[in-house]
């Protein structure tokens, strides 16, 4: 059985695939086209679901484009297609406005390979890497109430 027949048959297989409740916008990859109907993955999930509304023509869509996904409802089984990211250029940096804030409940945790940066909600960071440098035009300060070195 394949993926997209599975969440046809059993939509709420998908739910579980992700949180039970999205808010917010996440960008998504079309995986396929199939007749009208705009078959979607996004990171956070190997799950293949069906855009449930599609917001603009699924014909200027192809697959391997990054498209922008919000949710009826937040809920992560009733994707709404907004439109491409990047129409044409998915390989072009995305513009992003001067500041941009991402909050968590508890966690917040940025990854890369082997590196990462964990913020917690009680007001720990913790900035892991094989190699960490930082580098200051200016100074380059440490403070803390201990600070301890090796």
């Amino acid at each position: 059985m394949s993926t997209f027949n599975h969440i046809e048959s059993n939509p709420t297989s998908f739910v579980s695939a992700l949180a039970r409740r999205v808010n917010g916008i996440v960008v998504a990859r079309i995986v396929r086209i199939e007749q009208s109907t705009v078959v979607l993955r996004w990171p956070q999930s190997f799950a293949e679901v069906p855009a449930f509304l599609c917001l603009c023509q699924p014909d200027t869509l192809l697959v391997g484009d990054a498209v922008a996904v919000a949710f009826q409802q937040n809920d992560p089984s009733l994707p709404i297609l907004i439109g491409p990211v990047v129409a044409g250029l998915n390989d072009s940096p995305i513009l992003v406005p001067e500041k941009i804030v991402v909050s968590a409940g508890s966690e917040l945790t940025l990854q890369c390979g082997k590196a990462s940066l964990t913020l917690t909600s009680d007001g720990r960071a913790a900035l892991r890497g094989v190699d960490v440098t930082t580098r200051a035009s200016h100074a380059n300060r440490i403070r803390g109430g201990n600070v301890q070195i090796n």
